[in-house]
């Protein structure tokens, strides 16, 4: 969609998934996301304000680190969580038994609390009938986050069939985004 669309996308694995060496952590694949916006200042020589960062599921935690420490054009994020702790208590009902307190304070990978900080605009798309990360992560994430903020629900998608339920809508929603932006 982003390529037929005219817009430059950069792709990589984290450490330990696809063809990249090393094993995966929460802190690796934060260290991976910044390195990559690095390299594409560094090496590519493009300019953070024309970079927009997008995560989708494990990555929009990814997006939101990199967007925390580095200046960035705008942020999308796709079937986003508020936090993994939230995510994990929710899906993992043992762990509800537990108070937050036997939790590691975890800053990484905890998109509300990033969010709830001045940031570049923010448009935020999640499935309607996500059953893997809930709609109410992007909804929670949107009554928290500081403008400028967007928020699309698209009514019919799921997790992983966004681009096959809900296209026209989605693609929209990224335009009009697109668009705003200074």
């Amino acid at each position: 969609m982003f390529l037929r669309d005219g817009i430059s996308v950069f792709i990589y694995d984290y450490q330990g998934y696809g063809r990249s060496a090393g094993s995966p952590s929460v802190e690796k694949i934060c260290e991976d996301g910044n390195a990559a916006f690095d390299w594409l200042i560094s090496e590519k020589g493009y300019h953070d304000h024309d970079i927009i960062v997008f995560g989708e599921s494990l990555g929009t935690g990814v997006a939101c680190q990199i967007a925390a420490r580095r200046h960035v054009a705008g942020i999308i994020l796709q079937s986003a969580y508020s936090s993994l702790v939230d995510l994990a208590r929710q899906k993992i009902l043992w762990l509800r038994l537990y108070p937050a307190s036997f939790f590691p304070k975890q800053e990484q990978l905890n998109n509300a609390v990033i969010l709830s900080q001045p940031h570049a605009p923010l448009l935020l798309v999640h499935g309607g009938r996500d059953r893997l990360i809930p709609v109410t992560h992007s909804a929670q994430i949107f009554r928290i986050a500081v403008p400028p903020k967007t928020f699309t629900q698209l009514p019919d998608a799921g997790h992983n069939d966004i681009y096959d339920v809900n296209f026209e809508q989605y693609n929209s929603a990224v335009q009009q985004f697109l668009r705003g932006l200074p």
